[in-house]
């Protein structure tokens, strides 16, 4: 979930959390994370050919200690990727560019299936911070790209992962679950998900909102 200056502390605590068995370890790649995901909203752009890096604290004790670059993950390199490539597709709605541009990351990066499936993700989270006509950008972009380049296993992940993180994209986009629920009967009816997902996503995550989401699109 992109980080907004309405909801930033809420995301650190989320992220961070305050456990006291949270370990040193897990709390710097969780703010490696989340620094990476501050990047996505922003307007840098995706320069594949150097490793994209961010700052880590190596120490978390007392005082301040020294700070290293990390190198992104391929998977941080891929996301950061996206979000130019669907901001791109936004500004000028060409499919033809984006199939190129995904295939060329994929390449770069040596991404998976898995790392593809967060385009999906990303996709969708960008059309719903949007407005009417990105959504059904985003719509028609998910139904031209598939099975082709976005495959059915990615497809059905990527939706996956939106459901999962529904309680988060709420604090961001509070008409998210309305909106998502839409992209998901309309993924069913244009034929990118199985009639399936939905009564399988609503039995997988009962007591969460995701099962709430893909009740309220069957």
């Amino acid at each position: 979930v992109l980080l907004s200056a309405k909801h930033s502390s809420q995301r650190i605590l989320r992220v961070w959390g305050g456990a006291e068995n949270t370990t040193v370890a897990y709390a710097k790649k969780q703010m490696k994370t989340l620094l990476a995901e501050y990047v996505l909203s922003g307007t840098q752009q995706c320069v594949l050919s150097t490793p994209l890096t961010v700052v880590v604290p190596q120490d978390f004790g007392g005082s301040v200690g020294a700070v290293k670059e990390e190198p992104l993950s391929s998977l941080q390199q891929f996301k950061l990727a996206a979000m130019s490539i669907i901001r791109e597709y936004f500004a000028a709605g060409d499919v033809a560019e984006v199939e190129r541009r995904l295939q060329e990351v994929q390449e770069a990066v040596t991404a998976d299936q898995a790392h593809v499936a967060h385009f999906v993700k990303r996709l969708v989270i960008a059309a719903m911070d949007g407005n009417s006509r990105h959504r059904e950008m985003a719509a028609a972009l998910l139904s031209q790209t598939y099975p082709a380049i976005l495959s059915p296993a990615v497809m059905e992940e990527g939706f996956s992962m939106l459901l999962e993180a529904a309680e988060d994209l709420i604090l961001d986009v509070p008409d998210a679950p309305g909106m998502l629920a839409v992209f998901l009967a309309r993924g069913v009816v244009d034929d990118i998900l199985p009639p399936s997902f939905l009564p399988q996503k609503v039995q997988d995550l009962q007591g969460f909102t995701g099962s709430e989401v893909a009740r309220a699109a069957e």
